[in-house]
């Protein structure tokens, strides 16, 4: 194919040779019937043949044209005419000239032609460069910067290409190429020796190298200022790439390698402000740990010892409320050890979920034995369907969320509000809700209010006691279940918190 194409063209440049000779010796047969001197027709052919190297784009075409036009000259105008023979020496001086005037003028023709193709190419690569950078520019995410690669070496190059990311400076990740699968790709996936010794070595393999000359890839390794980056293959088939696209090719590796940099800088950013973050939420946490921990510690102490000392003089209804503070102090710093631990398997990705069909009844029943004990003035309900509802769950954990979600209602509603459970089936989903009368959300808090230590001073010091996690191991729990939730202000002057399990 490549042979057939080659001959096409040199038939079409013989073609254009013959027309402009003809030509310039049809001009300067008119010329000369016009008594012309000899020295204007010497210029048509001059012209004829820099014209030729303009059109045939080299400089061989045109030192062929250059001895035709002196055989012309000499047949068509030259004593004894329509003959080769050169009668007058001046004749031939001239004719000599001619010649070294048609090799000098073609030779710097042949450069200007050269340079302008050389510019022509350049722009060319200039402008598509600029395209494949400024698509850079709008990508982010390693795998898709890598896609991109790959999808803009055809157009670059007109080759197939396939880019492997470094892992380590001696091992690669997966390939990454164009879809469909072609065959192509199919081998060089089944040669990564020579892309593994591209790595290791940071040389080129593959065509036009020494090492690994079977091959029909090439493969480039991509390089910052200080490291390796990954590896980076073009498919050549049996001819390797021309000297003068390296230039491009080079440029095109740079602008991969820029992309991947900035891709690893913004990555390990992301990762130091992740560090910083979890410092200082641990820094917080510690802090109001330790302020929440004294004070029912402090109470609990001071109960148990007053017990201790004064147990022979106080009445019996005296020491049962203190016993009744007391285990209520425990309940609260078991609750709150729970949602810690709940909190740091979640931070962790340890949080396990073993789901097993759990009647809502049976559910409902537990976690209103476990809260009974610290509603105080509020009146709790329930709302639960006469049917047996059977949800897929971690019984634990759910009884866990609404155990949050009352002592929540009831930290921060007013005295002798109504705290109701209601649950329900709709369409496959199980929907929990816990709802309540005592003043609502404050509309500013409902954006963050499943954020970490998001709390509110409803009811003034006694409303804040506890850290503001509840809500956040809440989320984090029901959306581990593949559930939502939801938090908004009823129409019963109250906030309703609502979550919804899949059936």
């Amino acid at each position: 194919m490549k042979k057939k194409k080659l001959q096409k063209s040199y038939l079409i440049y013989f073609g254009k040779t013959v027309l402009i000779l003809f030509l310039s010796t049809l001009i300067s047969l008119a010329l000369d019937g016009f008594g012309m001197q000899t020295a204007n027709i010497i210029m048509i052919y001059l012209i004829g043949v820099l014209m030729i190297i303009v059109e045939t784009s080299g400089y061989v075409w045109g030192m062929v044209s250059s001895v035709a036009c002196i055989c012309c000259m000499n047949f068509f105008f030259t004593e004894p005419r329509y003959t080769l023979r050169i009668a007058d020496r001046e004749h031939a001086l001239m004719l000599v000239l001619f010649l070294v005037v048609c090799f000098i003028s073609g030779t710097l023709m042949s450069r200007l032609q050269k340079h302008a193709d050389e510019a022509i190419s350049n722009e060319e690569h200039a402008r598509r460069l600029y395209r494949i950078s400024s698509g850079y520019l709008n990508i982010s995410g390693m795998e898709n910067i890598l896609r991109y690669a790959v999808e803009s070496l055809p157009e670059a190059q007109g080759r197939e290409g396939i880019v492997y990311l470094a892992k380590s400076l001696s091992e690669l990740e997966a390939a990454v190429y164009a879809k469909p699968l072609t065959s192509a790709v199919e081998e060089a996936l089944r040669e990564t020796a020579a892309a593994q010794w591209c790595l290791t070595n940071l040389l080129p393999c593959g065509v036009g190298t020494s090492f690994f000359v079977t091959s029909k890839w090439k493969y480039l390794p991509v390089k910052s200022k200080t490291t390796i980056l990954g590896v980076v293959g073009l498919y050549c088939g049996r001819d390797d790439v021309p000297e003068s696209e390296m230039p491009f090719i080079h440029a095109l590796l740079s602008q991969l390698a820029l992309a991947i940099e900035r891709e690893l800088l913004d990555h390990r950013q992301k990762e130091t402000r992740m560090q910083v973050e979890k410092a200082r939420l641990k820094n917080d946490l510690l802090r109001l740990i330790s302020h929440d921990l004294r004070t029912p510690l402090t109470g609990i102490a001071g109960s148990s010892g007053f017990l201790c000392e004064s147990y022979d003089r106080l009445d019996k209804e005296t020491i049962l409320k203190l016993l009744r503070d007391i285990s209520s102090d425990a309940t609260w710093l078991s609750n709150l050890v729970e949602n810690l631990l709940s909190m740091t398997r979640i931070q962790d990705n340890k949080l396990q979920i073993k789901k097993e069909k759990e009647v809502v009844d049976d559910i409902i029943a537990e976690t209103a034995s476990r809260v009974e004990r610290t509603l105080k003035n509020h009146h709790l309900s329930f709302d639960i369907p006469k049917e047996i509802l059977a949800v897929p769950m971690d019984g634990r954990l759910i009884i866990q969320v609404l155990v949050n979600l009352v002592e929540n209602a009831e930290n921060h509603t007013r005295k002798n509000a109504d705290i109701r459970i209601c649950v329900r089936k709709e369409g496959e989903e199980a929907v929990f809700e816990v709802q309540d009368n005592g003043g609502g959300i404050d509309e500013a808090l409902l954006p963050q209010i499943f954020e970490g230590f998001v709390t509110s001073n409803t009811n003034g010091m006694d409303a804040n006691r506890g850290i503001g996690l509840g809500l956040t191991i809440c989320k984090s729990i029901i959306e581990a279940h593949n559930g939502r939730m939801e938090a908004y202000n009823n129409g019963e002057g109250g906030a309703t918190f609502r979550f919804a399990l899949p059936l």
